[in-house]
């Protein structure tokens, strides 16, 4: 795909309006996505059974200690997570797009790869 991006110049071939809206469509059909997750995990029942999370470690340093969280509350803080990283990708994306007008990269790769994105489960 970034070859073909590469090769092809879709601003100059007239094709702007049509990667704004397939980036438009593939994040909505992605927080849809989320959406839908969201209200699962609302509706889901707390059963008590208790997840261990191990400690996470950036560079040596701990981030997060280890914890015991029920499987909701781990659902939970998993899916803010998710909620976070497709949110702060958004305000990123728009705002190289509103500053550049850069349509190549950003808008087609991202459209194309927000279905991984939203599929994907740690």
């Amino acid at each position: 795909m970034l070859l073909g991006t590469n090769k092809y110049d879709l601003a100059e071939m007239g094709y702007t309006r049509e990667c704004e809206a397939g980036y438009a469509v593939a994040q909505l059909c992605c927080f849809v996505a989320l959406y839908i997750v969201y209200v699962k995990i609302s509706q889901m029942v707390d059963d008590g059974k208790i997840v261990k999370v191990p400690e996470q470690k950036q560079m040596g340093q701990v981030v997060k200690p280890a914890m015991q969280q029920t499987t909701k509350e781990y659902d939970e803080a998993k899916f803010k997570e998710a909620a976070q990283q497709a949110l702060i990708q958004n305000i990123v994306l728009a705002g190289i797009y509103y500053k550049w007008h850069y349509v190549r990269t950003p808008l087609v790769l991202i459209s194309s790869l927000a279905h991984d994105a939203c599929t994907f489960v740690p």
